[in-house]
C-alpha cells in the first residue's frame, strides 16, 4: 500500500483479518470547502486537499488508515504527522516536516520525519533512521546488518540499543 497525503496528519492502524486497505478523516476547514482529489498512480494513491482557498489557514485532514497487519507500506504525509504501531512488515514513513511517532514495527523500516521529531520504541530490523535536523527519542531497537541514523544536527536520545548503529 502506497499513500501520499497533503495536507493533514496520518495514523496507521491494522485493519482487521484479510481486509482491503481503507483510508478514512475528517477535514477542517474555514469558510470555503477545499477542494479533494485521490488520484491512483502506478506507486499508489496520492490524496490532495487544496486548500489554497481557506484564507484564515485552519485547513487539513486528519486520516486513518487502516491496512493488514502483514502488508508493506509506505507513506508520505507532506508536513503532516504520522503514527503508526504494531506493525509487523516493512514501512517507509516520511512525514516533509511533520513528527513521527512508532512503536512495536518489525521489518525493513525506512522512518524519515523530513526536519520533525521522531519517537521510536520497540524497533526490530533494519533500520534507517532520517530526520534533517529534527530529534530522535527512542528506546529498545534492535538492528540486523547496520543501522543507519542521520538527525542532521538534531539531538538523538536512545536507549536499549542493540545491533551494529552508524551514526551519520
Amino acid at each position: 500500500v502506497a499513500v501520499n497525503l497533503s495536507a493533514g496528519d496520518i495514523t496507521l492502524r491494522q485493519a482487521p483479518g484479510s481486509s482491503a486497505a481503507r483510508l478514512t478523516g475528517t477535514v477542517q476547514y474555514g469558510l470555503f470547502r477545499p477542494a479533494f482529489s485521490a488520484v491512483r498512480t502506478s506507486n499508489g494513491v496520492n490524496v490532495h486537499l487544496d486548500c489554497s482557498a481557506n484564507i484564515n489557514g485552519n485547513c487539513g485532514v486528519s486520516a486513518n488508515l487502516a491496512v493488514p497487519a502483514r502488508t508493506g507500506v509506505t507513506l508520505w504525509s507532506n508536513g503532516g504527522d504520522i503514527a503508526a504501531s504494531g506493525f509487523s512488515s516493512g514501512m517507509t514513513l516520511r512525514a516533509d516536516g511533520g513528527n513521527v511517532n512508532v512503536g512495536d514495527l518489525t521489518g525493513a523500516l525506512q522512518l524519515d520525519s523530513g526536519g520533525g521529531d521522531l519517537t521510536g520504541n520497540g524497533l526490530t530490523g533494519t533500520l534507517v533512521v532520517d530526520t534533517e535536523g529534527g530529534n530522535v527519542d527512542g528506546g529498545n531497537w534492535t538492528g540486523s546488518g547496520t543501522v543507519r541514523m542521520d538527525t542532521g544536527g538534531g539531538d538523538l536520545s536512545v536507549n536499549g540499543l542493540t545491533g551494529n548503529f552508524q551514526l551519520v
